[in-house]
C-alpha cells in the first residue's frame, strides 16, 4: 500500500469518526429541544388550567350565593375578577403557543438541511447550493397575530381601563353587540339584564365607597371641632 493510499484511508477514517461524533451530538441536541418543547407545552397547559378552574369555581360561588338570595360584592367581583385572569392568560397562552410553533418550525427546517447535506455526501457544500434547496422549498411565513384587544372593531381598547372590571364589562358588551344581529329576543334581552345588573353591581359598589369616604370626613371634621373647643 503506498502511502498515498494510506493517507487517504487515513482521511476516509477521520471523517467518519468526525461524522458520527456530530451525529450523536445533533440526536442529543433534538432530545433535549424536543423535551423543552413538551415541558413548555405542559407547562402552558397547566397555567391555563388552573385560571379556568378558579372562574368556574367563582362563578359557581356566585351562581350558589345568588341561589340563595344574597349579593354579596365580594363574590361578584372574585368571579368577575377570575375570568378576566383568564381571559388574559388565554392571550399569554396563545403568544407562547406561537413561540413553540416558530421553534418547532425552526427545528423541522434545521433537521431537513442537515438531512440533505448528508445526502450530497460531501465535506464541503457551497453557500449556493444550500440557497438553491432553501428557495426551491415553500416561503416560511409566519404571520404574527394582531392584539385580541384591538379586534372586533376596537371594541375593547376604546376606552381606557379604570377599574378592574373593565374588561369583563367591555365583554358583556360586546356580547350584547353581536346578539342585536340575531332575531333571538331572549338572547337579546338576557345580553342587556347582564349588562344591566353588572353596571348596578358597580353603581353600588361605588355608592357604598363614596358613603364611607363621606363619613370619614364627617368624623374627622368633627374631632377636629371637638380640639379647637378645647384648645
Amino acid at each position: 500500500m503506498s502511502n498515498f493510499d494510506h493517507n487517504q484511508n487515513e482521511i476516509s477514517s477521520f471523517i467518519d469518526n468526525e461524522e458520527t461524533a456530530l451525529s450523536k451530538y445533533e440526536d442529543e441536541c433534538e432530545r433535549m429541544i424536543q423535551e423543552n418543547l413538551i415541558n413548555g407545552q405542559d407547562s402552558y397547559t397547566q397555567k391555563l388550567f388552573i385560571a379556568f378552574q378558579n372562574a368556574a369555581t367563582n362563578v359557581t360561588k356566585m351562581f350558589r350565593e345568588r341561589s340563595n338570595g344574597t349579593n354579596n360584592w365580594n363574590t361578584f367581583h372574585a368571579a368577575a375578577e377570575s375570568v378576566t385572569v383568564l381571559y388574559k392568560e388565554s392571550l399569554d397562552t396563545l403568544k407562547d403557543a406561537i413561540q413553540l410553533g416558530i421553534l418547532n418550525g425552526e427545528l423541522t427546517k434545521t433537521k431537513d438541511v442537515l438531512r440533505w447535506t448528508r445526502r450530497r455526501q460531501r465535506r464541503h457544500i457551497r453557500c449556493e447550493e444550500i440557497y438553491d434547496y432553501l428557495i426551491d422549498r415553500s416561503p416560511y411565513h409566519l404571520t404574527c397575530p394582531t392584539d385580541i384587544g384591538s379586534t372586533n372593531n376596537g371594541t375593547i381598547n376604546q376606552f381606557p381601563i379604570v377599574d378592574d372590571l373593565h374588561t369583563f364589562r367591555q365583554a358583556l358588551v360586546m356580547d350584547d353587540n353581536e346578539t342585536t344581529h340575531h332575531v333571538d329576543t331572549s338572547s337579546h334581552d338576557h345580553s342587556e339584564q347582564l349588562e344591566s345588573f353588572v353596571r348596578q353591581q358597580v353603581a353600588n359598589q361605588l355608592a357604598r365607597k363614596r358613603d364611607f369616604h363621606s363619613t370619614d370626613l364627617s368624623i374627622g371634621d368633627s374631632q377636629k371641632l371637638k380640639r379647637a373647643r378645647y384648645m
